[in-house]
């Protein structure tokens, strides 16, 4: 979820949130997927748009084929040690694990300023270490669970079971107030959870 290295600025906004932000995807897991989404701030279409203190979301299958991921990247507004205030999403990206790149960046209007808490209450019972072995499990299950919504056909059991591993990873690391915005990122991603995992998260009205 963080950058390669994390700014300063996210250093002291994460602290004043009462918890260490994430390792470096790269290094909580060997997989295509987190390294893109380390180095998507810092390389690519996205170097020039988002700022590097941003922190991303977690990935979603974004159809048209297994390799490719939708993220956003949302800012943490006010100054240490006052608590951080959550903006939601100023950019998306589109990854593409196959080409081992960012294929898109667009920069949104001026985000909203969200309220709510950013963390679930099972993440915030979490320690840094346990944290980042959970972030790592999800972003293995992401690369996963595109595979099988990619294959277009009925979820065969395996599949079924690794759309339920990836919705309860989801469930615990994916921050409460930007459910909506997350199925937003792909409709159809979602829908297809539901049909295959007998749940999914809320369809926003």
């Amino acid at each position: 979820m963080s950058a390669s290295r994390i700014s300063l600025t996210l250093i002291l906004l994460a602290a004043a949130c009462g918890r260490k932000e994430p390792a470096a995807p790269e290094a909580a897991s060997a997989g295509k997927l987190a390294a893109l989404i380390a180095q998507s701030r810092s390389v690519g279409p996205c170097s020039a748009k988002v700022a590097g203190e941003w922190p991303a979301g977690w990935a979603v299958p974004a159809g048209g084929g297994p390799n490719r991921f939708r993220i956003f990247f949302y800012p943490l507004k006010g100054t240490p040690p006052a608590e951080p205030r959550l903006a939601g999403p100023a950019a998306e990206a589109v990854l593409d694990t196959a080409a081992g790149a960012t294929t898109e960046c667009r920069v949104g209007p001026p985000p909203r300023d969200v309220t709510g808490a950013r963390w679930t209450a099972a993440a915030d019972k979490l320690d840094a270490d346990a944290f980042d072995a959970k972030a790592a499990e999800l972003h293995e299950l992401t690369e996963a669970v595109g595979a099988a919504f990619a294959a277009r056909h009925p979820a065969t059991p395996e599949e079924t079971e690794i759309a339920m591993r990836y919705l309860a990873a989801f469930e615990v690391l994916a921050e409460p107030p930007y459910l909506a915005d997350y199925y937003r990122l792909n409709p159809a991603f979602w829908e297809w959870m539901r049909k295959t995992a007998g749940r999914s998260i809320p369809k926003p009205s």
